[in-house]
């Protein structure tokens, strides 16, 4: 399997072989008696966005001698380098972060402080000569499973000590037929 550069394979099994053979009835008369086994994938873990500066006409412009620095959780300052319009991104390891963009020959600049858990961050813009921007209160985390509506649930393997692969617990609907159980 080829796992593509921003992503990490976090189960250790990109390589598999599976045995095909023939069984009639089966769809395409195939079945495979050892199928390959699931997989961790999971985003590189970085941090990026974009430094500029307010323009005349209010729209945001990239920067001219603006440098950005981030101190991450193991506390050493490394310099993060620019783009030729502003943006930036670098690897990152979880804990809390800042970075500090300051003009050529400003003591003072824009500081922006955020947390690296389990999955890649987006800045939005750090504006030059405005203030920094607030931390968000509430969080809320959507995944696929949360928005498509469906009725069915993936069980792991491992649930009830059990190992399985491909169990699905679907709520079936009834269309308003009474239901019974006994």
């Amino acid at each position: 399997m080829h796992v593509r550069p921003e992503w990490v394979l976090t189960t250790g099994n990109a390589s598999q072989r599976t045995t095909l053979e023939e069984l009639p009835g089966a769809p395409a008369d195939l079945v495979s008696r050892n199928p390959p086994r699931p997989f961790g994938l999971a985003p590189r873990l970085v941090f990026g966005g974009r430094v500029g500066v307010r323009g005349h006409a209010g729209a945001v412009e990239p920067p001219e001698g603006v440098s950005l620095s981030a101190r991450g959780p193991g506390g050493e300052a490394v310099d993060v380098p620019l783009a030729p319009g502003g943006t930036f991104e670098i690897p990152a390891e979880p804990g809390p972060w800042k970075l500090i963009a300051r003009k050529a020959g400003s003591d003072s600049g824009v500081e922006r402080e955020f947390v690296v858990r389990d999955a890649p961050v987006r800045l939005s813009t750090i504006v030059l000569g405005e203030t920094s921007v607030k931390p968000p209160g509430r969080r809320t985390t959507i995944d696929f499973e949360s928005i498509t509506g469906t009725p069915m649930a993936k069980i792991p393997s491992g649930v009830a000590r059990l190992d399985w692969f491909y169990l699905n617990a679907i709520d079936a609907v009834t269309g308003g037929t009474p239901t019974r159980t006994t």
